[in-house]
């Protein structure tokens, strides 16, 4: 008797915390956000804080922004960029997305490690992406997102005596993005 009175408990519990927790459903023709906020929490292990903002064009495409500043092994460092968004399973509140971004990246120091030496590096890339856009109904957002294309990057140092040397390539940059934010 006493374990068919735990087992209702269970149910009972489970059923009415399911209820608490549980979202309404809308169709896909509903809308309830227009813009994403987020962060990327891995760059502020650097410390860098980058943020972007999204905005809805349409149900099927988003336009974003990013911007970050900080520092990266003792240099200064700003980034800047954005996104084109195409939202090919879903739509802007719950979707796989795929798209194109373009991201530029400065890092720059008067005086490397002590030295009288300044520095700077910087660099643009172009990449397609895939990824996956969830957004909460009262939301909480997760933007994902992998992608590869051409990276092209420029060092220079000089010194006090105007003494100067310049690097650049380009190569095959990686992107990832893990972003948690907010969506209104």
């Amino acid at each position: 008797m006493m374990s068919k009175s735990i087992l209702v408990a269970v149910v009972i519990s489970i059923v009415s915390v399911s209820r608490i927790f549980a979202q309404p459903h809308h169709s896909s023709s509903e809308i309830t956000h227009d813009f994403s906020i987020t962060i990327a929490p891995i760059k502020l292990i650097s410390p860098i804080v980058e943020g972007t903002f999204e905005k809805r064009m349409t149900n099927k495409i988003g336009l974003e922004g990013i911007a970050g500043v900080g520092s990266y092994d003792g240099f200064f460092a700003f980034t800047i960029g954005g996104s084109w968004r195409y939202y090919l399973i879903g739509s802007f509140e719950h979707a796989l997305q795929t798209g194109v971004e373009l991201y530029y990246a400065h890092l720059g120091s008067s005086n490397v490690q002590g030295s009288n030496v300044s520095a700077a590096g910087r660099g643009l890339m172009i990449a397609p992406f895939i990824g996956y856009k969830y957004i909460a109904d009262y939301g909480l957002t997760l933007d994902l997102a992998i992608g590869a294309g051409p990276e092209f990057v420029s060092a220079t140092a000089t010194d006090n005596n105007s003494n100067s040397a310049t690097v650049s390539g380009s190569t095959l940059g990686l992107l990832l993005n893990l972003n948690l934010g907010w969506s209104f």
